[in-house]
């Protein structure tokens, strides 16, 4: 081990380097627990978990675009109109939906109050938007078919 020296190269106590040390550590504690440096830390997550969450909502929809698609075309041939129109079906819900979570996620932000219509349209364009995709995982797509179910 060696033995830590002064700026003048002559040893200093073991006793004095551990104070310093100490009153360093302090220093870095009082800057680390700091209102201003705690909230850059939350800022930080609070960004993390947005952008997780937002992946997670554009793959959701994502997902469910292609099952209300194959549920709206039913059967139409692919690049015709009907075939088109259905791929912007989902879509235009889910635009409408990403702008309200949107609107609420700035608004809760800055605490802002909004009212219940804003809560029914996320409900309603939420329930419009995942409801589509069950009917094609239990075989509703499949009409007709007495077994689908």
């Amino acid at each position: 081990m060696t033995t830590p020296y002064d700026t003048q190269h002559v040893p200093v106590p073991r006793a004095q380097k551990l104070a310093r040390d100490a009153a360093e550590a302090a220093d870095v504690r009082a800057y680390q627990t700091h209102p201003d440096v705690v909230a850059l830390r939350v800022e930080r997550v609070r960004t993390q978990v947005d952008r997780l969450c937002w992946a997670g909502i554009v793959l959701g929809l994502a997902f469910t675009m292609t099952n209300v698609q194959t549920f709206a075309a039913a059967g139409s041939v692919a690049w015709s109109l009907p075939w088109l129109a259905a791929w912007l079906l989902d879509p235009t819900v889910s635009v409408v939906l990403l702008a309200i979570l949107r609107a609420e996620q700035v608004t809760a932000r800055y605490q802002v109050q909004t009212g219940p219509w804003v809560r029914r349209a996320k409900w309603f364009t939420l329930a419009a938007t995942y409801l589509d995709s069950p009917k094609i995982l239990v075989g509703w797509s499949c009409r007709g078919r007495a077994d689908a179910l």
